[in-house]
């Protein structure tokens, strides 16, 4: 059994590894980054022209009571909203196409003034996914995992999460300050 692993491991690509992991761990990241998603729903709102008026989160449980990272998680936060129908689906849209992954699940509009007006107010729930590393990778005596065909082909339509993803962070305008937050990638 540990021959055969051996022989598997030595055909991998550590190049190959390393890409496989950025891309992945930027559509579902190892912990909540509230600036990154602050910075990615302010882009796409911007370069949809709808107005962000204010924007309330709500980061979850953090760790189960034994203290232990929960499996899975979310960040979830509602934002208040200033634009057209139109704009709004596009706003939508995006969300759901921009790494790291996020959905919208809730949509609801204010009644103030004019109803017929172009311009509507409302929030919309937005939750962003995160996915914090295994501590334990494999047992010794468990079968290497392999990708399936189709866990190749999602691999594959990543890549265009983390192309949108750059797109609006570059709306945004940070200046020359360099913004240091979170931890450092162990592994690289």
């Amino acid at each position: 059994m540990l021959d055969q692993k051996a022989k598997a491991l030595e055909k991998l690509s550590l190049d190959n590894l390393q890409s496989d992991y950025q891309l992945v761990s930027s559509v579902l990241p190892q912990e909540k980054d509230f600036f990154l998603v602050l910075s990615l729903v302010k882009g796409v709102f911007q370069a949809n022209q709808v107005s962000l008026i204010s924007f309330d989160v709500n980061p979850g449980v953090v760790s189960t009571a034994s203290g232990k990272m929960a499996q899975g998680g979310q960040m979830d936060f509602t934002v208040a909203f200033k634009g057209s129908l139109e704009n709004l689906v596009n706003v939508i849209r995006t969300i759901h196409s921009v790494a790291p992954l996020m959905s919208v699940s809730d949509l609801s509009f204010l009644a103030k003034g004019d109803v017929y007006s172009e311009e509507k107010e409302g929030t919309l729930k937005i939750t962003a996914y995160f996915l914090p590393q295994e501590k334990t990778v494999i047992k010794l005596e468990s079968p290497l995992p392999s990708l399936s065909q189709k866990e190749i082909e999602l691999k594959r339509s990543l890549q265009a999460y983390i192309d949108k993803q750059a797109e609006f962070l570059a709306v945004q305008n940070f200046g020359e300050e360099n913004v240091i937050l979170g931890k450092e990638d162990p592994f690289f």
